[in-house]
C-alpha cells in the first residue's frame, strides 16, 4: 500500500519544461488528439455525463474551463452504483453527482460517507490505489459555526475511510480539493491507478489529519500531495493550498499575503524549500477565488511567480475556512 513519505526525505526534482505529457496518461487543455478518459467543465451546470463532469465553479480568467485526460487508447465506461467510471490499462477515471438532498444537514455526512465507502470499495475491487480526488459543494459554510457543511463532509469522508483502512487510515489518504460551489448539489471526480502513489505532508503545515477539534469532529482527510505512479502521468499533484501555518491561517482579509503565504506552502511541496520559484515547474494550477474582485491581484502574483505563459485556470470558489480567500493547487511536472 502507499505510504507517507515527510518532506525530511529526498523529493525527485521536477523538470523545468513543464510539459504536460507522460507515458499512459496527459492533461490537455484542448486541442490535442486523443482518447479522453475524463473530462471536467466548470461552469453553471452540476452533472455526471458519460465522458465529463460538469463542476458548477464560475471560470474567471486563464486556461479553457475544460480538463481534458487523455490516453493512447479507448477507455471501457460503465456507471457502477452512484460512480460513472472510465478506465484504462492501469488507470480508473470516476465522478459522482450527490442529490440535492445531501446537502441537508440531516443528510450531509450519511450521503459523503456512502459514497466515500462505495468508491473506495470500488478502487479495491479493481486493485486501485486513489491518486487525487475533487470535490466541490454547495454553501459550504452554512450551519453552526461549530458544524457547518464543510465539516460535516469531513467527518462523513473520515468515517468512510476509516470504515475501510481501519487503524492509522490516515497514512492511506490521498491529495484532494473541497471547495464551496454555487451549484445545487455536490460533486466530486476522482482518479485512481493500479501502482501506488506515494502521499507527502509539508513540515510548515500540520497534517490535515491531526487538525485540533475547532476545525470540526473530524479532521479533513488528505495528504497535501500525492506523488502519482509512472502510469498516471509521474506527476506531483499538490492538494488545495492556502495561507495556513501549522494549523492557523495567516494574514485574514489581505488576499496578496495569503497568496503570498500559499505560493510558499506550495514550493516546499515541489522542491523541499520555501525560497524556490515554481516557475517552469508547473504543468497545470488552478486558483480558487473566494471574490472575483480579487482576480487581478492574485493574477499578477502567479504571473510573477510561475510566468506569463504557464496554464492557470481561476475559478470563482468559497474556500473551506471562511477567513480564506484563496486556494491553489496544481500538478507539477514529472521528475526528470
Amino acid at each position: 500500500m502507499s505510504d507517507l513519505l515527510p518532506l525530511s526525505e529526498e523529493i525527485p526534482r521536477h523538470r523545468a519544461d513543464a510539459s504536460a505529457e507522460a507515458p499512459g496518461l496527459r492533461l490537455s487543455y484542448g486541442g490535442e488528439t486523443g482518447h479522453v478518459l475524463g473530462r471536467i467543465e466548470y461552469g453553471q451546470s452540476t452533472g455526471v455525463l458519460s465522458a465529463a463532469i460538469q463542476v458548477p465553479l464560475q471560470a474567471l480568467a486563464g486556461s479553457p474551463s475544460s480538463e481534458y485526460w487523455l490516453v493512447p487508447d479507448a477507455p471501457r465506461r460503465e456507471t457502477v452504483g452512484a460512480l460513472t467510471l472510465a478506465s484504462a490499462p492501469g488507470l480508473l477515471f470516476g465522478a459522482a453527482a450527490l442529490g440535492p438532498e445531501a446537502c441537508t444537514a440531516d443528510h450531509l455526512e450519511e450521503g459523503t460517507a456512502e459514497v466515500y465507502s462505495h468508491l473506495l470499495r470500488v478502487c479495491a475491487e479493481r486493485g486501485q490505489q486513489l491518486v487525487r480526488i475533487w470535490n466541490s459543494m454547495p454553501s459550504i459554510h452554512s450551519g453552526p459555526q461549530d458544524l457547518n457543511r464543510y465539516m460535516r463532509f469531513c467527518k462523513g469522508r473520515a468515517d468512510a475511510f476509516e470504515a475501510h483502512y481501519g487503524d492509522g487510515f490516515e497514512t492511506k489518504l490521498p491529495a484532494c480539493s473541497a471547495v464551496g460551489s454555487h451549484g445545487s448539489a455536490p460533486v466530486m471526480h476522482f482518479l485512481a491507478a493500479e501502482e501506488d502513489s506515494t502521499y507527502l505532508e509539508n513540515p510548515r503545515q500540520q497534517s490535515a489529519y491531526h487538525y485540533p477539534r475547532r476545525y470540526g469532529p473530524r479532521s479533513p482527510s488528505f495528504a497535501r500531495a500525492s506523488l502519482a505512479p509512472a502510469v498516471a502521468g509521474g506527476w506531483l499533484m499538490l492538494s488545495g493550498t492556502a495561507s495556513i501555518v501549522g494549523n492557523a491561517s495567516l494574514h485574514g482579509g489581505d488576499v496578496a499575503a495569503q497568496t503570498t503565504e500559499t505560493l510558499r506552502n506550495m514550493r516546499v511541496l515541489v522542491h523541499g524549500d520555501e525560497h524556490q520559484s515554481l516557475r517552469g515547474h508547473m504543468a497545470a494550477t488552478k486558483v480558487y477565488l473566494r471574490h472575483p474582485a480579487d482576480l487581478s491581484v492574485v493574477r499578477s502574483l502567479l504571473i510573477s511567480e510561475l510566468g506569463p505563459s504557464a496554464p492557470v485556470l481561476y475559478l470563482h470558489a468559497d474556500i473551506c475556512r471562511p477567513e480564506l480567500l484563496v486556494e491553489i493547487e496544481g500538478i507539477s511536472c514529472p521528475p526528470a
